[in-house]
């Protein structure tokens, strides 16, 4: 436990060890296999991670919120309210430095559709441990248009998806 005792002596020095593109990196390392696209800009928040994945015969959009040590949660529950109007399930992927604070905002029945994933090291690897699981919500009687998708070269993976999953033609 190498990494882990150093990270808990960088926490008591206060030094801020984890960064945003240190979990990107283990994420995408670890998650390689899923169909997602990284910082996707909606109008109210932008949105770290964007996952599609078929659940249970269900075509969901799955939204990943990153906070690393370097991140406040500040603004995480207006981000999370973000999520939850675009994304079937929603999950917060956290440090162990953040990880009491955002516990605590998400334990409202707002938030039931939320899942917290702990970012963990060991000498065998990094990677996410859950430590609370999202309920899942269809999103499409709620009105989702396309009309929040910015203009970039990732427009076609959103065109395919919504038209297979929800029948909306862009």
């Amino acid at each position: 436990m190498y990494w882990q005792k150093k990270y808990d002596y960088a926490k008591r020095k206060s030094f801020q060890m984890i960064s945003d593109t240190t979990m990107r990196r283990v994420f995408r390392y670890n998650y390689s296999e899923l169909l997602f696209i990284e910082e996707v800009v909606f109008p109210t928040f932008r949105a770290d991670i964007i996952e599609f994945r078929e659940v249970n015969n269900n075509k969901v959009v799955i939204g990943y919120e990153l906070k690393s040590d370097r991140d406040s949660v500040d603004k995480l529950e207006k981000q999370l309210r973000g999520y939850l109007t675009y994304c079937n399930y929603v999950f917060v992927l956290c440090t162990r430095l953040n990880y009491r604070d955002i516990e605590k905002i998400l334990d409202v029945p707002e938030f039931s559709r939320v899942g917290l994933r702990l970012y963990s090291m060991a000498d065998s690897g990094n990677f996410f441990n859950s430590k609370r699981k999202a309920k899942y919500k269809d999103l499409r009687g709620e009105g989702l248009t396309m009309d929040w998708i910015t203009n970039n070269n990732k427009l076609s993976l959103w065109d395919y998806w919504l038209k297979e999953a929800w029948g909306i033609e862009i």
